[in-house]
């Protein structure tokens, strides 16, 4: 019997979904298995690299591209579900907290997206680009850009 279970990676260009080996996993018959750990699942071509870490949160993956697009795909078979431009590439990793994923360009704005439409709630602008990755505790996003500021901003403006 083997154990798999899903991983993510992430190519120059493509994002390529692998099966992976794990400990923790259910035993799974080997004839039902349809891939095997190390087989490509899928892979989503962007129009440039792929710089930003993904974010998966209930079956979709979000990820920036250079781009300048957060796109947001189907985990299962990495069909696009949508994608929103911002006005520079996104090499920031984005964060989907409550519904809404926050996500830097290097425009100057951080971004809040609907996660599932990808509609833009709010945007903040900072003094330069914005390259850090954003983290969401209490209610408060913090996030750093090349302005040489921190920022922390209530996550429901």
């Amino acid at each position: 019997m083997f154990r798999v279970i899903g991983g993510i990676a992430v190519t120059a260009v493509a994002l390529v979904a692998l099966a992976a080996c794990g400990d923790d996993a259910p035993e799974v018959d080997p004839d039902a298995m349809t891939t095997k750990p190390g087989d490509l699942r899928w892979r989503y071509e962007t129009g440039d690299y792929v710089n930003s870490s993904p974010a998966v949160s209930k079956g979709v993956v979000y990820v920036g591209s250079g781009d300048t697009y957060l796109y947001a795909l189907d985990a299962d078979s990495g069909e696009l579900r949508w994608q929103y431009p911002t006005g520079n590439r996104v090499a920031s990793s984005p964060a989907v907290v409550e519904g809404v994923v926050y996500v830097g360009s290097w425009d100057g704005y951080l971004y809040a997206l609907d996660a599932d439409s990808g509609d833009l709630q709010w945007r903040y602008e900072t003094g330069y680009a914005v390259r850090s990755s954003p983290v969401v505790v209490g209610g408060v996003v913090y996030v750093g850009s090349f302005d040489s500021y921190l920022y922390a901003l209530d996550a429901d403006s």
